[in-house]
């Protein structure tokens, strides 16, 4: 079962305590530790029974201990025989096959075997995603940290690095999957295709982080991907591969190549329809090469629709309400020439925020909406 676990007002649902066992798990204190925490924020951590520990450690146990051994030893009845029976103990006919063991090593016998099967430990591993199991119980797959016995509570303050595991594991398992296509072309689309296919990627990278990792000094598979052109011979493939990547939610889009072009530039470039689509959820910052490709595209439809679906963030106009400085004005004003820029929503933003701005917002709205400004307030 997941649990929502309370930490300084913050919830994690990535900590998951198989079941029968929350009631002996107080989440909040396990997320006090601050490598927990940050995992649960990002991946699944997990909680499970590890095993009985049957260790006796007072004086008084190891005094029953060798009194136990002594008459086990002067009855002849052996300890396996005796744990077998005592196994049997909550059960119906448990107390008439131990009515014949003498009744001091029965009482003693029962001391040790209940003392024993009351110290479990538990294990925390964290992985990258959780599978159902049978019976309520959880595993987990994918990349895995190691995993962490318990014992007390000193060992869940011991524990450290759990993302880091996680992201160290995943790194190679990415670069074992490029060595086996080093001799593919990364610029076809039937090599992303082979790649999107391989049963590694499907159980290591199935919401697309393997489009993230560098390739080289700065190039990625993503910044790759974004070179290709679909044609007529590839457009099957292409559409199956953009099929694919709708679905997977890990994807970072605001990456560059080895070049600074940004994908939203690559777009633009290629006037492609498809990945235009792709990215219409993912906000990009603004640059001035955006304008300058926006404006030499030549399919006026496609231009259209890039003005409308890509989402490009503006801070500069925001922050040039907030300070005193001829400078951010001069910038915020070219930024709000922008085709790019949503101006209700930048408004809005603009008076949300500018506190003693009043003027500089007085200079700066009649800008979005291309009037000049006449009050000649100074």
């Amino acid at each position: 079962m997941q649990i929502t676990a309370q930490n300084n007002n913050q919830n994690f649902k990535g900590l998951h305590i198989n079941r029968g066992l929350k009631k002996k798990f107080d989440e909040r204190f396990i997320l006090f530790n601050p490598s927990i925490r940050k995992c649960a924020e990002k991946y699944e951590v997990l909680v499970k029974k590890h095993k009985n520990v049957k260790v006796s450690t007072s004086q008084a146990d190891k005094f029953i201990q060798g009194l136990y051994t002594s008459l086990v030893a002067v009855t002849g009845i052996t300890a396996s025989v005796f744990a077998s029976m005592a196994g049997l103990a909550d059960s119906i006919i448990g107390p008439v096959l131990i009515t014949g063991i003498p009744t001091g090593l029965s009482i003693l016998g029962f001391h040790l075997y209940n003392k024993r099967r009351s110290i479990p430990e538990y294990s925390i591993q964290a992985g990258k995603r959780i599978v159902p199991e049978k019976f309520g119980r959880m595993k987990l797959a994918g990349s895995k940290s190691e995993e962490h016995i318990v014992k007390n509570l000193d060992d869940i303050g011991k524990i450290t690095g759990l993302a880091g595991e996680i992201e160290k594991n995943d790194y190679n398992k990415f670069l074992d999957i490029l060595e086996k296509y080093e001799n593919h072309d990364l610029g076809s689309i039937r090599t992303f295709t082979e790649i999107l296919n391989d049963p590694a990627v499907k159980e290591n990278f199935p919401d697309g982080e393997i489009f993230n990792y560098k390739i080289n000094d700065e190039d990625s598979l993503l910044t790759r991907f974004f070179d290709i052109v679909p044609m007529e011979d590839n457009k099957k493939e292409y559409n199956e591969v953009i099929k694919k990547m709708e679905s997977m939610k890990k994807i970072d889009y605001n990456q560059r190549d080895s070049y600074g072009i940004s994908i939203p530039e690559k777009i633009l470039n290629s006037e492609n329809f498809e990945t235009l689509a792709l990215v219409k959820n993912t906000e990009f910052p603004y640059s001035r090469e955006l304008d300058y490709v926006y404006n030499n595209i030549s399919n006026k439809i496609f231009k259209k629709k890039a003005e409308l679906l890509l989402n490009i963030k503006f801070t500069n106009p925001i922050e040039a309400v907030k300070i005193e400085s001829a400078e951010a004005l001069d910038i915020a004003i070219k930024e709000l020439d922008s085709p790019f820029c949503k101006r209700d929503k930048i408004i809005k933003e603009m008076l949300d925020n500018a506190g003693d701005g009043e003027f500089r917002l007085k200079v700066l709205i009649p800008k979005l909406y291309g009037r000049k400004d006449d009050s000649n307030e100074s």
